[in-house]
């Protein structure tokens, strides 16, 4: 439940708050490496709640103060079992720590509790009086209320999968609400009386990935929890596979809607390039020189033989152009403030080339810059 909303949100107070006028939407990037951690869409509001994972008082507040005026509440995880969840202290852990709890919970409501609904996520403890001691806070410390998770400590139940059977449960507790867990990652439509095919719930999600540029990384692993074991089809296995949001969106008949809205937001950025403080930087050159630019990343399961790597092809048809077998294409790299790498291939009389996509080293750089010059010299087009 926590890796479902894409990355530990303890971590939130350290990256930074961005209105993104490309996409009407808020943006929470880190700072290191411009990755996307959170974006929210003004549609979401009145229904927002943000869940976050965290043993610490006072970064839990640093978090809730930064998003405060985009979600409408705070609900901290003191259910998850997982073991990254326990040994960062996190999750179920706090449920052997009743103090930790109620500082928790005290520091959130004093800091934004007049803002926000502050609200928790307990499991059922072995012993019944164990969990009913935490739900027995004085008032104070609840803007909202604990919720429980249908399963001990130690594992977890599932409860209810279907829209009759959350409404039975939800009945037979008596409570004021109730928490849907994994069913909902599997299909969202269990929270209507009609349930959709999960490839139905898969082309309406891509579509509003595709729409908000999510990245490729958090896409796969939703659709992955939705196919389920619809994994070990063949068109599972193909999705598996997938290196590129791109080759994700083909295997689902939705490359076109994909490269439709690339094309969309790259003039959108073009036009609203002076609200990008943080452009790519590329390496300097001649005032005179003509460089080409394009945006392609490289993947290396995209070239599964030697002969397929940009740069050795490249560099075989450079020495066949100029007749040099010592003849080499010219790379010039550096390291940006955000510490990823670009550079720029020079050929000479045929051209200077870059990409710009940031890559995590030097090798995958200049194979990225490789991928523009073999691409606009039409000796290998490059599938946007």
């Amino acid at each position: 439940m926590v890796k479902i909303g894409t990355l530990p949100m303890r971590l939130l107070a350290l990256n930074e708050r961005v209105l993104n006028p490309m996409l009407d939407t808020v943006d929470y990037v880190d700072k290191s490496d411009s990755t996307l951690i959170l974006r929210i869409s003004p549609k979401e509001r009145g229904h927002l709640v943000l869940q976050i994972g965290t043993s610490d008082p006072d970064r839990a507040v640093a978090v809730a103060m930064k998003v405060v005026k985009d979600v409408d509440g705070i609900d901290v995880n003191m259910g998850c079992p997982k073991p990254f969840s326990l040994k960062g202290g996190m999750g179920a852990a706090l449920l052997s720590d009743p103090d930790k709890i109620k500082s928790i919970l005290t520091h959130l409501v004093e800091a934004v509790g007049k803002q926000i609904t502050v609200t928790c996520k307990i499991r059922i403890l072995n012993d019944l009086e164990d969990t009913l001691n935490i739900v027995r806070f004085d008032p104070i410390y609840w803007s909202g209320c604990p919720s429980t998770n249908g399963g001990s400590s130690n594992n977890r139940d599932l409860v209810a999968n279907t829209h009759e059977g959350i409404l039975s449960f939800w009945k037979e507790s008596t409570a004021d609400s109730v928490m849907i867990a994994r069913a909902a990652e599997w299909n969202v439509s269990v929270f209507s009386k009609n349930r959709e095919d999960i490839y139905k719930i898969i082309d309406d999600y891509l579509d509003t990935a595709i729409h908000f540029d999510y990245p490729f990384n958090i896409v796969k692993y939703n659709v992955q929890q939705i196919l389920g074991s619809d994994q070990d089809t063949e068109k599972g296995r193909k999705f598996l596979s997938t290196g590129t949001l791109l080759d994700l969106c083909n295997i689902f008949d939705k490359g076109d809607t994909f490269s439709k809205r690339q094309g969309e937001l790259s003039k959108l950025k073009r036009k609203l390039s002076s609200c990008f403080p943080n452009n790519l930087l590329l390496p300097e050159w001649d005032s005179n020189e003509e460089l080409t630019v394009m945006f392609a990343p490289y993947v290396r399961t995209h070239y599964p033989k030697p002969c397929d790597i940009p740069k050795a092809k490249l560099l075989s048809w450079f020495r066949l152009k100029t007749k040099s077998n010592s003849a080499v294409p010219s790379y010039n790299t550096i390291k940006t403030k955000d510490k990823v790498f670009q550079s720029i291939v020079r050929l000479g009389e045929f051209g200077s080339f870059a990409s710009l996509a940031s890559e995590k080293n030097i090798r995958y750089s200049e194979q990225a810059a490789a991928i523009v010059a073999l691409h606009c010299l039409g000796i290998q087009k490059f599938n946007q």
